[in-house]
């Protein structure tokens, strides 16, 4: 069988077609959606750049304020103790009756108890590392006192209580008046709060020394 030379030209023509459409399919197109797709995650890629940048940028503000809120959490921590002790309360009880003058009567403790467990980061220089957690209890001493005293002297002793070191709280405060004395009989519901779980020492209450007893143990 022959075939004319228009016949073999237009042949060729249409396989050239078929080639050129073939290649524009599986190759251009191809190419063209993997340029697009790459152009998408290059964008992406700039934007999250940008915003890295952004923080970066702000890096000497977040450490300013992170030492900020260290030295705020310091200053707050350091009024929590390791532990509150009945001899917290007793020297307490001692001060109110040498510097205001009430005659305390009763003076009667719980048993510490936790009343709330959170999780805290321990301090570091370097925020480079991931945080170390830490558990921290919030535990709670009560103690009832009762006393003796003139009204001034009990407006003293509600300061006093407010100006304590640790952190120490008015729960309730109870009043009679005895006329016969024209005196307050107070009771105050007082709780001593402490924080146990942080790398701090352990607290022992300030008990003045005080000599007992004599040096002859026998005779005078």
């Amino acid at each position: 069988m022959s075939m004319t030379k228009n016949t073999v030209k237009y042949i060729m023509i249409f396989l050239g077609l078929i080639i050129f459409l073939a290649a524009y399919v599986l190759v251009y197109v191809d190419y063209t959606d993997k340029t697009d797709a790459l152009n998408k995650e290059i964008k992406v890629l700039n934007d999250r750049l940008d915003q890295l940048g952004a923080y970066h940028e702000q890096i000497p503000d977040y450490e300013k304020s992170i030492e900020e809120n260290k030295a705020f959490i310091t200053e707050a921590l350091g009024k929590y103790y390791s532990a509150e002790t009945p001899e917290d309360f007793i020297m307490l009880a001692v001060d109110m009756e040498n510097t205001l003058g009430v005659d305390i009567s009763m003076l009667s403790f719980s048993q510490p108890e936790s009343v709330y467990t959170m999780t805290a980061v321990t301090e570091t220089t370097d925020y480079t590392l991931p945080a170390e957690t830490v558990t921290l209890t919030g535990c709670r001493l009560a103690s009832s006192l009762d006393g003796t005293m003139n009204y001034d002297q009990m407006k003293a002793a509600l300061d006093f209580l407010g100006a304590q070191r640790d952190v120490t709280k008015l729960d309730s405060l109870n009043m009679n008046y005895d006329s016969s004395t024209g005196l307050i009989l107070g009771s105050f519901a007082i709780d001593k709060y402490f924080i146990t779980g942080r790398d701090i020492g352990e607290h022992q209450a300030a008990v003045p020394f005080v000599e007992l007893g004599k040096d002859v143990l026998i005779g005078s």
